[in-house]
């Protein structure tokens, strides 16, 4: 009887917080098209050039990390040229991100409420727009949520959730390199409890970065990259 209550009221949470999770969506999605921001529209016509053939820091100047620009020339070239298209695509992105913590962590309702708040504020805080922040801040609060979930011994890691750890670590990076010093001390709470899954997680991250070194160097764009993004800031 008392296991049978457990899971109804699992089952209750989770409806519950599904619907919240829903409604913030929805309100992000009326919201979408609200505001205009500079930093956006360098993003956006960046990624345009770039889908276009242009070379970033080769062709065309930039002091940011690459990702937003990235991020933009996919979405442009999977759907075409639409503002509308690539706020979706970073709303969705969000919206998915926290679903995924929903599953793992079983924290329905939290996780729920969370969403909703996040529909209902992020258009103040140009969490809906393009850029390397909406991008960055998200992948660092996924990062967070699963080293404070390890650490408390509600998931254990396998190379599926290390993989999924390492991949959202390593657009936080690429979108934003202050994020460094998160996913660094991410990694040292981890190593703590577990030395194997730090080291399993460090070396994916270093790879997907590694590949983007490798780009800049295959492209000619390293020396560009340098003076643009790490000398000029």
């Amino acid at each position: 009887m008392e296991q049978q209550d457990v899971l109804q009221g699992i089952g209750r949470n989770a409806t519950a917080g599904i619907s919240l999770l829903l409604v913030g969506f929805s309100i992000s999605l009326l919201l979408i098209n609200q505001g205009q921001f500079v930093d956006e529209a360098d993003n956006l016509v960046v990624g345009f050039l770039m889908q276009n053939g242009e070379s970033l820091y080769k062709d065309l100047f930039s002091h940011h990390f690459p990702m937003a620009y990235l991020w933009v020339a996919m979405v442009i070239q999977l759907v075409g040229k639409s503002i509308f298209a690539v706020r979706l695509s970073i709303l969705v992105f969000q919206f998915f991100s926290l679903a995924a913590i929903m599953r793992i962590s079983n924290a329905y309702l939290p996780v729920g409420i969370t969403g909703l708040i996040w529909g209902l504020l992020r258009v103040f805080y140009k969490g809906h727009m393009v850029l390397y922040s909406s991008i960055a801040g998200i992948c660092v609060a996924v990062v967070f949520c699963l080293t404070l979930l390890f650490l408390l011994d509600v998931i254990k890691f396998d190379f599926k959730l290390a993989l999924f750890f390492s991949v959202y670590a390593t657009i936080a990076f690429l979108s934003d390199p202050l994020t460094v010093y998160c996913l660094f001390l991410s990694l040292v709470f981890i190593a703590l409890k577990s030395t194997r899954w730090a080291v399993v997680s460090a070396t994916i991250i270093f790879t997907g970065v590694g590949l983007y070194v490798t780009y800049l160097l295959l492209s000619g764009s390293y020396d560009s990259f340098f003076e643009q993004v790490i000398r000029f800031n």
